[in-house]
């Protein structure tokens, strides 16, 4: 079977040394999709994939396996490092730096398939199929989100020129076209429209006479409705949530980052969290807590965050967008559901920290399950999964009141 490669692919920024006994390859691969990296090294050749990279080399002298070869991913500098084991011992490879002669093709097919340990990020898994791939496609070089002038978008703001070399291998990454050459209000105007194109008045009529299947959704009992109710007696929030072993594993392989953000970019952070919030309890509710195959869609799509990168100023607009797009697009389009997800979302937050990371470690377990939506967690959900461990419960609870006001209104 041939694994199938798209006719262009991004070749990865990347750097060789070496010493005695190894050549050592640091492959710089943000965004990728870590779980479905596959790697071979034999003689002169060396080949990497990763969606949505590909990197061949033709060495300048010969590796082998011998059961001394390494490779590792470090999750928060997004970069593989190989150690491969030199052919002959103390034999000085000439001319690792010349890049264009190391991205020449040799000509020769082989393979091999070192076993890849993980570090600090979810393992990878060593291919047990004996795929052949078609490895002579063209390379196009990598450029470095510096090299890439253009609007910004993601945590904080503070990404831009992603999608621009994501977009041919993930089309259906996000919404917009060509995010990286609108700005926020360009994004929102044609969002606005696309959802207005979208409504649907038969399907939304059609729902509302389907009361048997709505009031099961509305009657299912969410993970968080119980725990709320708790709170009353507990008085802390903090208290009654606790995380499971894998949840503690899954934390421990987030990258260690600090935030220093202004006041008006922490408000943004709490809006769009909101957004994708609500977009998560739809799929729990309407789901019964039982994830499909569309869960990665339907959070993504739902929230405006995720999907067309939108920027929130206040939350009255969130709950504005939250509930159109909960009409617009999943299968289920009811106004009392939208309602009921409000306050699904205002439950969730008067949880509190703990509450709010479990549905956020949820979240990117769905999207990293996903062929193309895991490039989201490192656009977002992974930063929030880090940046909410300092924010203090209080600012949680504080933004469900103001949401519950909101619904009053």
């Amino acid at each position: 079977m041939i694994q199938k490669l798209g006719s262009k692919m991004l070749t990865p920024r990347f750097e060789l040394t070496q010493n005695p006994q190894f050549v050592i390859l640091v492959i710089h691969a943000p965004y990728t999709k870590v779980t479905d990296a596959e790697l071979f090294f034999h003689g002169n050749d060396f080949k990497f994939f990763s969606k949505p990279y590909f990197l061949r080399l033709t060495l300048p002298g010969e590796v082998k396996e011998n059961g001394n070869e390494k490779a590792t991913y470090d999750a928060e500098k997004g970069t593989f490092t190989i150690k491969m084991p030199k052919m002959s011992p103390g034999e000085v490879f000439e001319g690792l730096d010349m890049i264009t002669k190391l991205l020449t093709p040799s000509g020769k097919i082989s393979a091999a398939s070192p076993v890849i340990e993980v570090l600090d990020s979810t393992e990878l898994k060593e291919d047990k199929d004996d795929d052949e791939f078609d490895w002579q496609i063209e390379q196009i070089p990598w450029s470095d989100d510096s090299t890439i002038c253009g609007e910004k978008y993601g945590f904080a703001n503070e990404r831009y020129g992603v999608c621009t070399r994501l977009q041919e291998e993930l089309p259906d990454l996000v919404d917009i076209k060509n995010p990286d050459h609108k700005s926020i209000e360009e994004r929102r105007k044609e969002r606005i429209n696309a959802e207005t194109a979208q409504f649907s008045d038969d399907h939304y009529l059609a729902d509302m006479y389907q009361t048997e299947l709505i009031q099961e959704v509305l009657e299912f009992q969410a993970p968080w409705e119980k725990l709320y109710y708790n709170l009353g007696n507990s008085g802390n929030a903090d208290e009654l949530v606790s995380f499971t072993e894998a949840e503690r594993e899954q934390m421990k392989k987030l990258p260690k980052k600090e935030y220093l953000l202004n006041k008006a970019t922490k408000q943004t952070l709490f809006l769009g969290l909101v957004d994708i919030l609500y977009a998560y309890a739809y799929d729990v509710r309407t789901t019964e807590g039982e994830q499909t195959v569309e869960s990665s869609w339907t959070i993504s799509k739902l929230s405006a965050t995720l999907s067309w990168l939108e920027v929130f100023t206040s939350l009255k607009s969130v709950t504005i967008t939250t509930v159109r797009r909960s009409l617009c697009y999943p299968l289920l389009r009811n106004w009392n559901l939208a309602m009921k997800l409000i306050k699904d979302t205002q439950q969730i937050l008067s949880l509190g920290r703990n509450f709010v990371l479990k549905c956020l470690l949820k979240i990117h377990d769905t999207l990293n399950d996903s062929d193309s939506r895991y490039v989201l967690n490192d656009l977002y959900i992974t930063d929030y999964c880090v940046w909410v461990q300092n924010v203090k419960s209080k600012n949680f609870m504080s933004l469900a009141k103001a949401l519950e006001k909101i619904q009053c209104c």
